[in-house]
């Protein structure tokens, strides 16, 4: 049986466009390329990160536009039509998100940049079968796409221990969706999304990523790389790996493997280009930088409905 293959490919300092086209073109030839994945004609929806302000790149917020633009080139280079959409946490302006991100910028360039919260809501079926959800509520841009690749940023998290391309995907959700996952089962119904939507590839933003009180208020810790997988799980195994955390540690990992949407057993995943030995950097826990935290108008609440938004 094939491994399921992720790529590590460092960026440089503070790579500009062109330096962050190379890494994003580079990791996913290591993992064989686009091919078989985006074909000509399609809709490809490019799902960055875009949480909440603040989203300048220097905070490690929200995924650089340069990161989206390239996937974006990438994508139109195989034949296809990139969308790139998404919507922020819940009550925050997805717009004001969009302007101080550089996202905007990607709008006077030409490419589509689409506002989610601005979409209508549809439903989708989960094969198999939804633990807490079934059919999903998303967006219909999400529903209509071909080809859903998603593009997180790597960071710790305040109640799920690391954001990456699994517990990102909740930004194709309308708001009050978002809510219920936190009331009905935030761990399992993640899953349920992304057994509905089916993400066919993953390509992570880890230039400047986030520690401790992530995936907003945590400090920037600046990695300078791009990993690429056709498998969430697999990516956000590594990505685990390199920032400290065991596969057992990310529950929605565990969760999604069990579900057989990929596989987190190191022994079944292949890196290709940069060793996780040569990257890694153990990162601050939220548990650990709580305390710490000193935010004007910020409230530290501990509980299983409560949510970052």
């Amino acid at each position: 049986m094939s491994k399921s293959q992720v790529s590590i490919v460092k960026t440089g300092n503070r790579p500009d466009y062109d330096a962050v086209m190379v890494a994003v073109r580079k990791s996913i030839d290591l993992i064989g390329g686009l091919d078989d994945v985006v074909k000509t004609g399609q809709m490809v929806l490019i799902n960055p990160s875009w949480v909440a302000a603040p989203a300048d790149k220097e905070t490690g917020t929200c995924t650089w536009p340069e990161v989206s633009r390239a996937v974006a080139d990438v994508v139109k280079d195989a034949g296809a039509r990139p969308i790139i959409a998404e919507s922020s946490a819940v009550g925050v302006d997805c717009e004001k998100v969009i302007e101080e991100s550089g996202h905007a910028e990607l709008r006077d360039l030409g490419y589509e940049v689409v506002n989610l919260k601005e979409d209508k809501t549809v439903k989708l079926p989960v094969p198999g079968g939804g633990l807490i959800f079934d059919p999903m509520p998303v967006w219909e841009t999400v529903a209509r796409a071909d080809i859903i690749i998603t593009v997180p940023v790597l960071k710790t998290h305040d109640q799920t221990e690391m954001t990456c391309s699994i517990k990102k995907l909740k930004g194709l959700l309308p708001d009050k969706t978002k809510r219920a996952f936190h009331q009905q089962g935030l761990y399992d119904a993640v899953i349920d999304l992304m057994a509905a939507v089916r993400p066919s590839l993953t390509i992570v933003d880890a230039i400047i990523c986030q520690e401790g009180m992530a995936p907003i208020y945590g400090d920037p810790v600046e990695m300078d790389l791009i990993l690429a997988s056709r498998d969430l799980v697999a990516a956000d195994t590594v990505c685990g790996l390199i920032i400290g955390y065991q596969p057992d540690d990310l529950k929605l990992s565990v969760n999604a493997a069990a579900r057989g949407l990929g596989v987190m057993d190191p022994a079944s995943i292949e890196v290709v280009g940069e060793s996780v030995e040569s990257v890694q950097r153990r990162f601050v826990r939220a548990s650990e930088a709580a305390p710490k935290v000193t935010v004007n108008g910020f409230k530290l609440i501990f509980g299983e409905e409560t949510c970052t938004g």
